[in-house]
């Protein structure tokens, strides 16, 4: 494939891609779009139930047969699908692999066949940890896979990016070298939210937005959420998201008294999303291995007051004046009341010129520069 001057031909190899939603998956898709919007070239080779070939956003997306796995998210290619990864590889001569998160089959294929045909390979990590909040043998296997295999694409990419400090921290951890940073982003464009009110102290709205599942937070907001209405608040919580442990949470609420102030809305548009943690609380108490959450990016963006938990990226957005409160203990009770705090005593929301570095626009220039690399 002919590449105009200074162009270059971004291959992106990732077990799931759009519509299936995510983290990884929004990232890849961000970037890529961003960096078509650029002039740049980009296909995104990933699994499916069926095999398929088409434009999406000005990015080259080929499904191939998805065979063996572990439900819809850890799994392989068949055989003829692992060949013909390697003939598109062959075929289209890409001048970066781009792979994501260490524990991916495509990852350890990328990294692979990158080597064998010379063309640079840049993996961009996403954990901050070993799996956490999972069972016992899917821990051990998921450690052991780490172990061998992640380390082997860590160890065997031309070069490692981490989308936090954390995850540079585990990083190193895990394989022994350096990572260089590349934050998460968002798209700006579509942040817009109109009429937005200023929060009120004595009628307060929450937000949680996430998988319902153990380590989240979810249940630790919902007693936080209890404790403030013991106080005199008249809170509201709406829960964005939905998960395995939605029927238990919903029995949590009931007994705690929160029948008609939690609002399980299940999951939901990206315009519902901004709309709600517009001018609200974002409450995030996660206590699992996580990346950059982009949603903290988003309640930046949406106007609203962050609480959270010492997650990764954190430390980065107080640092340039968001209004990011940090939990400093993970009780219940210190929970509330930082969450009185921002209700009671918001902080400025973030300068507009700093919003900027975290868009999508940014952050695909700041690729293009980093993958300026030798074959």
């Amino acid at each position: 494939m002919s590449l105009n001057n200074g162009q270059k031909h971004f291959l992106f190899l990732v077990n799931n891609y759009p519509p299936k939603t995510g983290g990884v998956e929004n990232h890849v898709y961000n970037l890529a779009k961003s960096l078509v919007n650029l002039g740049q070239l980009c296909t995104v080779v990933t699994l499916s139930k069926e095999p398929s070939h088409s434009i999406e956003d000005g990015i080259s997306v080929i499904r191939i047969k998805r065979g063996f796995g572990f439900g819809d998210v850890i799994s392989f290619p068949t055989f003829l699908g692992f060949q013909k990864v390697n003939s598109i590889i062959e075929d289209l001569q890409p001048s970066v692999l781009s792979t994501h998160t260490r524990f991916f089959p495509m990852t350890w294929i990328g990294v692979f066949l990158g080597r064998k045909n010379r063309i640079p390979v840049v993996h961009t990590e996403h954990g901050s940890g070993f799996v956490r909040g999972v069972g016992f043998l899917v821990g051990l296997m998921s450690r052991a896979v780490d172990l061998t295999l992640g380390k082997y694409s860590l160890r065997n990419s031309t070069l490692v990016l981490a989308v936090s400090e954390n995850v540079a921290d585990f990083v190193y951890k895990l394989a022994k070298i350096q990572s260089e940073i590349f934050y998460n982003a968002v798209d700006l464009s579509t942040q817009e939210v109109s009429n937005q009110k200023l929060i009120s102290s004595g009628n307060p709205r929450f937000v949680f937005v996430g998988r319902l599942v153990p380590g989240k937070g979810a249940d630790k907001t919902l007693k936080a959420i209890a404790l403030l209405k013991e106080d005199g608040f008249s809170p509201t919580l709406e829960l964005l998201g939905d998960g395995s442990e939605m029927p238990n949470l919903q029995l949590l609420a009931n007994k705690l008294g929160l029948t008609d102030e939690a609002l399980f809305k299940g999951k939901v548009s990206q315009y519902e999303v901004m709309r709600t943690l517009s001018s609200s609380v974002y409450v995030n108490p996660t206590e699992l291995s996580e990346g950059f959450q982009t949603t903290l990016l988003e309640a930046v963006a949406a106007g609203a007051q962050v609480v959270t938990y010492n997650a990764p990226g954190v430390a980065k957005l107080v640092s340039q004046g968001a209004p990011v409160r940090v939990v400093t203990s993970d009780s219940v009770d210190s929970l509330a009341k930082t969450l009185n705090d921002a209700v009671s005593h918001p902080l400025p929301k973030i300068q507009p010129s700093l919003l900027e570095f975290w868009s999508w626009e940014y952050r695909a220039k700041e690729y293009l520069q980093i993958t300026d690399l030798p074959a």
